[in-house]
């Protein structure tokens, strides 16, 4: 990550934290502002470059009416590796590895709330991404001259209108509609991967040999993200992005399998 833009994603965070919980539209203006007074030369949506990955870490959180709130401090530990989210411990070793994401080895006293993980457990309580879809609210909408596909040829899978309201096309030709991203952040996230599925695509790659997952980055679910970057951190490795995608070195099979599950059968296997 460019070294100027975590720092102001940083003191981004410190801003977020002296407010219970902040309107998105005031963060995008204050985004724009450290993007001026820092000269960043973002060219566009400064927010998604500054905003967007504290909320996908999981050092904010959305909660309801266009407004997130910093998420309470912890400490996650796998074995003898912890991560500390919005809080830096006082202890010798410990490595930032993010803006408010530190980690550590060895035993620890803290006062932090924590909580063990466990990836494979974990996604095993996610439904799968057409079992969701399946179950948002059906549209009476059956004229798609106004829709853009993204399976556009079969006119199947996500599609949206010029004001970017978004319906889902199911293979029966049941219509749903996605809900906006101001009561579900990741709902329509959870909608592209499974318009992949239809549309024959791949939603990732993992090298067995390797243990390195490799997701496309666009519209990639948020909660899958935060599960796959801690377990990629607990394993002493870290995750980034080349060349439109997630990389997530250290990912267990298990692991995969059950991501695999949750995106119907859409990763392949090197």
């Amino acid at each position: 990550m460019n070294k100027d833009i975590e720092k102001v994603q940083h003191l981004l965070f410190l801003w977020m934290c002296h407010y219970d919980k902040i309107n998105y539209d005031t963060i995008k203006r204050y985004c724009e502002y450290l993007n001026i007074q820092f000269n960043l030369q973002i060219t566009e949506h400064p927010a998604w470059t500054l905003f967007l990955p504290l909320f996908y870490a999981g050092n904010v959180d959305y909660c309801g009416s266009k407004s997130f709130k910093v998420t309470e401090p912890m400490m996650i530990s796998h074995k003898r590796r912890h991560l500390f989210i919005n809080k830096q411990p006082s202890i010798d070793g410990c490595k930032k590895l993010r803006p408010a994401i530190y980690r550590s080895e060895g035993p620890q006293n803290c006062e932090l709330k924590q909580y063990t993980f466990n990836g494979k457990e974990i996604l095993k309580h996610f439904p799968s991404v057409d079992s969701i879809i399946s179950a948002f609210e059906l549209s009476p909408k059956n004229d798609f001259s106004d829709l853009t596909f993204d399976n556009a040829p079969d006119q199947i899978g996500i599609a949206y209108t010029a004001f970017k309201r978004y319906y889902f096309v199911c293979e029966n030709r049941k219509v749903v509609e996605i809900p906006n991203w101001s009561i579900n952040p990741d709902s329509v996230n959870v909608a592209y991967q499974y318009s992949r599925v239809l549309g024959k695509k791949s939603n990732g790659n993992y090298d067995v040999e390797q243990r390195k997952l490799s997701v496309n980055s666009f519209r990639f679910p948020i909660m899958l993200y935060r599960v796959l970057m801690v377990a990629s951190m607990l394993e002493g490795q870290c995750p980034y992005k080349e060349s439109g995608n997630y990389i997530f070195p250290g990912i267990s099979k298990s692991i995969v399998k059950e991501l695999d599950r949750i995106l119907c059968k859409s990763i392949r296997y090197e």
